[in-house]
């Protein structure tokens, strides 16, 4: 079922209806970023171009871009706005946004509340007479999950203009404008008639619709009967007017015989002919002051029973409004108190899968330590095993070492020896006589 909003331009609210305004702000946003659609109607000879900050659209606009602007990092969100132009010759529904009688613009990127009033300022002031239907598509694209949502906020400005009834979208144009003279603002409005004539024309029955009025609404100020007191009846107040004019009338008539611009006495005879008829009426009237009398005790009725009626149409619209906030309400608590064992059952998860990690992280540890033992061990093992190789390898070294020392030694001793041994044998053979020659 539709559910329906009404506002109009107040310069105050109060605090029921700040809740009712904070309500349908969230009735609007929370489908559009659930995937569905919803929409605002505004109504009246100008439009507010966000410069109010009572407006439940400007509010809508800036709540639906604060949460795209506070999702998940994993959340790929395009936001985007175009309009199609709504003549008497175009299809009735506005949900169908892609009909062959009509041809939508093309997407324009948007990032904040800004550059959609500005896209919806540009397109109004290029088609003042139009009626211009501007959807913003919110599309939403989880880059882990590959799931997609694609949600609508349609906007739609009426002016207060006449269109024919026999139509869904004239009838409804028609029930607007009869609205607009009721004081009725800042709550959940039933009518059955609306209901089905916004299902009709946006072809959806599960939505959000929001008819906002963006001008103060204006009071009937014509003249009404005197209001009795407690003291005096309405027939005595009555009663009492009527002998003031009549007196008023008296002194008239003498002022205007005792003037001296009656020349003939024909003219002044005419004048007592009217003067007198003027009197019979007045003695008539006179003469009928107990039905006058009746007739004015029925309209006094008539209109303490139409204000006693106005005022019970007021207070069951304000119980309806109470009871949907009431359920609302109900329900709120309901998914708060569903997230709230949701959460509690995560912590309790979360807790136990502490105590296991933490049971794992004691393992861990004792099985480092007595790895590190068994490295340390095998380390030191290691270094032993190579401090006992190196020493032998540098005893091995030096034994090999001095080895080639004597050897050498030796070689050079004996190489002395022999180079003496031939300087002896030289020197022997020099110190011997020559022989002498034979005789």
């Amino acid at each position: 079922m539709v559910k329906v909003y009404l506002f109009r331009k107040l310069p105050a609210l109060s605090q029921m209806q700040r809740d009712v305004w904070q309500e349908a702000v969230s009735e609007v946003v929370e489908p559009v970023l659930g995937g569905r659609t919803s929409t605002i109607i505004n109504y009246g000879e100008r439009m507010d171009y966000g410069s109010d900050d009572l407006d439940v659209m400007a509010r809508s606009f800036g709540d639906l871009f604060r949460h795209v602007y506070t999702l998940e990092l994993t959340m790929e969100v395009n936001i985007s706005i175009r309009h199609v132009e709504l003549n008497g010759e175009l299809p009735e529904s506005t949900g169908d946004m892609e009909g062959q009688d009509h041809r939508p613009s093309k997407q324009h990127f948007v990032a904040t509340s800004g550059d959609v009033y500005a896209y919806i300022e540009r397109v109004m002031r290029r088609l003042p007479q139009s009626r211009v239907l501007f959807t913003l598509n919110v599309r939403q694209t989880n880059i882990d999950q590959s799931r997609k949502v694609y949600g609508k906020l349609q906007f739609i400005h009426f002016r207060s203009d006449s269109g024919d009834s026999s139509t869904s979208m004239g009838a409804l144009l028609k029930l607007f404008k009869a609205l607009s003279r009721s004081p009725k603002s800042h709550m959940r409005y039933h009518n059955i008639n609306l209901t089905r004539l916004l299902e009709e024309v946006l072809v959806s029955a599960d939505s959000t619709v929001v008819i906002n009025y963006t001008e103060a609404p204006v009071w009937n100020t014509a003249l009404k009967a005197p209001h009795s007191t407690p003291e005096s009846s309405s027939v005595d107040v009555w009663k009492a007017r009527y002998r003031k004019e009549h007196t008023k009338y008296q002194s008239l008539k003498d002022k205007v015989l005792s003037m001296e611009l009656w020349t003939s006495s024909e003219q002044k005879l005419q004048l007592y002919e009217i003067m007198d008829s003027l009197e019979s009426d007045s003695e008539e009237y006179s003469s009928s002051d107990t039905t006058l009398e009746t007739q004015q005790v029925c309209t006094v009725s008539t209109q303490k029973l139409l204000q006693i009626r106005r005022e019970a149409e007021l207070t069951v619209d304000e119980l309806q409004a109470l009871q949907s906030r009431v359920e609302l309400l109900a329900i709120k608590n309901q998914r708060q108190h569903l997230e709230l064992l949701k959460r509690q059952e995560m912590v309790g998860q979360l807790h136990e899968e502490l105590i296991r990690a933490n049971a794992e992280l004691l393992q861990q540890k004792l099985s480092f330590q007595q790895k590190l033992e068994q490295y340390t061990e095998r380390f030191n093992q290691l270094w032993r095993e190579q401090s006992e190789m190196l020493q032998s390898r540098e005893l091995q070294r030096k034994q090999q070492l001095s080895e080639m020392l004597d050897s050498y030694c030796q070689e050079m001793q004996s190489a002395h020896q022999r180079q003496l041994a031939q300087k002896e044998r030289e020197l022997q053979a020099a110190q011997r006589p020559s022989p002498s020659p034979p005789p």
